[in-house]
């Protein structure tokens, strides 16, 4: 099944195989060790290329913690009705278990955020569409620019490879989606930057745009003297607590 179409969850697994979902959990957790498959909250995604498991997979597990009180952080900013831009990463991947119950509208490229939304969550789906890049597991190229063109978002929660407050700048791996996220805060009201402090001072390949064009930053942990220096940039700084979460 995870050959054929890509991703599956877990009760979908259960059901077409009529076993538990704890047997189906094991097996995950046995295909994801071979390094057959990438597990995702509540399911998996195949992983047809090393490179893949690297970026993917071993970057979903790493500061889980702090990227969880994040996203929680993060889901206040939300209040029904909102049309609300998510982009690929994997802090903003841990957003929907906090949106789940809000009538809004998401409107995402990333494959791994639509595969939870299920018929139980209220917010509905818009999938922008493309071709699929391994890196970020998110759609990017032409067809994922033209159908952003075509929308505006009350707030956009971005993700990034990695920040520089010394050098103005917010990275990525990967330049197709270095292009989709220009595009994302052109198209966005209010635009929220999600990072964990380790991409503090880290680039990425590609860089994508400036701290000026963050609105609200959202982290886990920062010295006085960055929080001044993004006071300077007009830019609100939330640090997150990871004993909420």
């Amino acid at each position: 099944m995870l050959k054929k179409y890509g991703t599956a969850n877990v009760q979908t697994l259960a059901d077409r195989t009529g076993v538990s979902s704890v047997t189906i959990r094991n097996d995950l957790t046995f295909l994801a060790e071979q390094g057959m498959i990438v597990r995702t909250f509540g399911g998996a995604v195949i992983a047809n290329q090393k490179d893949m498991v690297r970026l993917v997979s071993n970057v979903m597990n790493e500061y889980q913690k702090q990227k969880s009180s994040i996203a929680e952080e993060a889901a206040r900013l939300v209040c029904g009705g909102m049309h609300v831009l998510i982009d690929t990463g994997s802090t903003t991947y841990q957003l929907i278990p906090y949106l789940r119950n809000l009538p809004i509208t998401i409107v995402t490229n990333s494959l791994l955020i639509a595969s939870q939304i299920k018929a139980d969550t209220l917010p509905d789906l818009v999938l922008v569409g493309g071709d699929l890049s391994k890196y970020c597991m998110g759609f990017v190229g032409s067809a994922a620019l033209s159908s952003l063109e075509q929308v505006y978002a009350d707030i956009l929660f971005l993700g990034a490879a990695g920040y520089s407050i010394e050098d103005n700048v917010l990275t990525c791996e990967n330049l197709q989606e270095a292009t989709v996220k220009q595009c994302m805060i052109r198209h966005a009201k209010k635009v929220v930057l999600l990072v964990d402090s380790s991409k503090r001072e880290k680039k990425g390949f590609a860089a994508f745009g400036r701290m000026s064009d963050v609105d609200i930053m959202i982290t886990d942990d920062m010295d006085e003297e960055d929080l001044d220096r993004l006071r300077e940039m007009e830019i609100e700084v939330v640090i997150a607590n990871e004993d909420q979460s």
